[in-house]
């Protein structure tokens, strides 16, 4: 835990409204605005922990004063027809609850160590348009997201470029000021990282003749960084809700035959190298004009686009491969291009970085037309309408690990080996369950996705004699290659002096 946090402090207001009047707006407000003049100093807060709570309270003046403030306003608001209900909690922040009592300790040891005499001030403003970042030092902009600034960080810039937090992904980076605008609308309970205090898992045996071996468990990450497209959820191990989990169907159970003798082998590959994990989301304005029409502005972008439903700027969530990344398809391809293809909705990656929407994916029917080997009877287990979009990390691996487990089922009687395309997580949740592992926390396995490679794949082989899996060797080697940067040459002089 870091030694200076953000701490907000909210007053909510529930609000009855009776008879409209837009003088609220002006009277009250600007009551408010005045008695925030009378503020007592700096906040101050006090420690307490009894049981399975630990938090922050305010001190006698600082409560007083906002009591008052809660007060005042309901007191003017009622002139207006509108209850506010008075503080009838001691306002406070919380920092844990609802944990085991064999924690508390070090629960207290860390949050000890917050400086509560930090200062904290920061200017809100709203995304108002989407910006691509082009750099790595940039910060993407998006519709529906806030970020977070210094507030002098005006005075400070030249260029109207300022640095700021995502509220989104907790990013933390440059971003234009001219896309965003001032804003006194906040949130709260926006995760951007957790700590699992104990981790515990059974390792289970892997299956090699008569030998036995056990997978190490990876450490958490100490960064709390995250670069892999991701929008934070928070997971069950912050804070504990009475909400109605989803549940997804239970797999069919597997019968084997007395007599197979065929084992049947999973391998999970990542797709190759896409248009924008390399060129950034912007690149969809940079290849293709207000009529759709699309034209390449690198050789490492396809030749053609593919006409699909909509507009091109579907292509913004759904990106195709670029050149080399259908190379690498190339030479890790297993040479069986007359086998059909399944399109399974159910090992698509997480929904939980899709909480502004799902791409516009191509129907099979359309994949068929243009050029694909796609079977157009076969039936997903898990259709596009039956995703949650409240899912977790644990409905992630839960959803995958059934679908890769009917997959396997679906072939059991002739066995042989079953290829998943998917993608960086896809190595990980598509197998975990069939191995009888446990999920991993959110933050190991976005430490997993960052190190997967392009085309890179895993594979895990069914022990006849336990009718367990283990995870075997993978049947293709890795691609490894350098990254060659883009170059922008706008005039080319050679001096003697190289010669």
């Amino acid at each position: 835990m870091p030694s200076i946090v953000d701490i907000f402090v909210l007053v909510t207001f529930q609000l009855n409204r009776g008879p409209a009047d837009d003088n609220l707006d002006t009277e009250a407000l600007n009551m408010i605005s005045e008695y925030l003049d009378e503020c007592p100093g700096p906040l101050k807060l006090d420690f307490f922990n009894q049981n399975n709570f630990i938090g922050c309270f305010l001190k006698d003046n600082c409560y007083k004063y906002f009591t008052e403030l809660v007060s005042k306003f309901g007191a003017e608001c009622k002139k207006y027809g509108i209850n506010v209900e008075p503080v009838k909690k001691q306002l406070h922040i919380t920092l844990a609850y609802q944990y085991s009592s064999e924690y508390h300790e070090e629960l207290m040891q860390q949050a000890r160590g917050i400086d509560l005499n930090a200062a904290c001030q920061w200017e809100v403003r709203r995304v108002k348009k989407t910006y691509h970042a082009t750099l790595e030092d940039e910060l993407d902009l998006i519709i529906g997201d806030y970020v977070f600034m210094d507030p002098n960080e005006p005075t400070r810039s030249t260029d109207q470029w300022y640095f700021g937090t995502s509220w989104l992904t907790g990013r933390q980076s440059m971003f234009p000021g001219p896309y965003t605008e001032r804003t006194s609308e906040t949130w709260t309970w926006a995760l951007h990282a957790s700590e699992l205090l104990v981790q515990k898992e059974t390792p289970s045996p892997v299956c090699n003749g008569d030998s036995h071996a056990h997978m190490p468990l990876p450490k958490p990450p100490k960064a709390s960084g995250e670069t892999y497209e991701a929008v934070w959820k928070a997971d069950p191990t912050y804070a504990k809700v009475n909400k109605e989990v989803k549940k997804s169907p239970v797999p069919r159970k597997e019968v084997r035959p007395q007599d197979l003798g065929i084992p049947r082998s999973l391998v999970v590959m990542r797709h190759g190298e896409r248009m924008d994990f390399l060129f950034g989301r912007s690149w969809v304005d940079l290849c293709f004009d207000d009529d759709g029409n699309y034209r390449p502005s690198d050789l490492n972008m396809p030749k053609s686009m593919p006409k699909r439903a909509g507009t091109h700027y579907e292509y913004a969530k759904d990106a195709p491969l670029t050149t080399l990344g259908s190379f690498q398809a190339h030479l890790t391809g297993m040479g069986q291009a007359t086998v059909p293809l399944h399109v399974e909705p159910g090992i698509f990656e997480w929904l939980g970085w899709y909480q502004l929407g799902l791409p516009k994916f191509f129907t099979p029917t359309e994949l068929k037309s243009h050029g694909f080997n796609v079977d157009l009877s076969y039936k997903p287990f898990v259709p596009i309408t039956k995703f949650d979009m409240e899912e977790n990390i644990e409905g992630y691996y839960r959803r995958s690990g059934e679908t890769s487990r009917n997959i396997v089922i679906r072939h059991q009687q002739e066995g042989g080996n079953i290829l998943i395309l998917g993608h960086a997580g896809s190595l990980e949740v598509c197998t975990r369950q069939l191995l009888r592992k446990t999920p991993r926390p959110d933050r190991d396995f976005r430490d997993l996705c960052a190190k997967v490679p392009y085309c890179g794949l895993l594979s895990i082989t069914e022990c006849l004699r336990t009718q367990k899996w283990s995870m075997g060797d993978a049947p293709i080697l890795s691609l490894t290659h350098g990254q060659n940067k883009q170059m922008v040459m706008t005039k080319l002089s050679l001096s003697l002096d190289y010669f």
